[in-house]
């Protein structure tokens, strides 16, 4: 229910939104989901696009939002683990976990 509200509150307050986009991103962030590696490591693209989204929405959170992103980047999948599963960087994903969803790009560690 928090990421709906957040949601709610990123598209009727300019004002909010980068605290809500950030409060998505680190709750995305945070998921545990289970499935393939694919599966378990994708929820942190979407935590990055959105503290991407935070940041520029507000830009006084940009050390944090930037120290996250470098965090959650860290567990991208490998881009051999990425091939194993038929996908490659920049191809678009629907992650699904925990009741939540989003659409998102495929990214790899290099």
């Amino acid at each position: 229910q928090a990421i709906e509200y957040a949601s709610k509150v990123a598209s009727s307050s300019k004002e909010l939104a980068g605290k809500a986009y950030f409060l998505i991103g680190t709750a995305w962030g945070s998921s545990r989901c289970g499935g393939d590696e694919i599966a378990k490591r994708a929820p942190y693209w979407v935590a990055c696009d959105y503290l991407s989204k935070a940041k520029a929405a507000d830009p006084s959170l940009a050390d944090e939002a930037n120290r996250l992103i470098g965090q959650f980047s860290s567990y991208f999948p490998q881009a051999a683990d990425a091939f194993m599963y038929d996908i490659t960087n920049g191809q678009s994903y629907t992650v699904v976990c925990n009741g939540m969803r989003a659409t998102t790009v495929v990214r790899t560690v290099k």
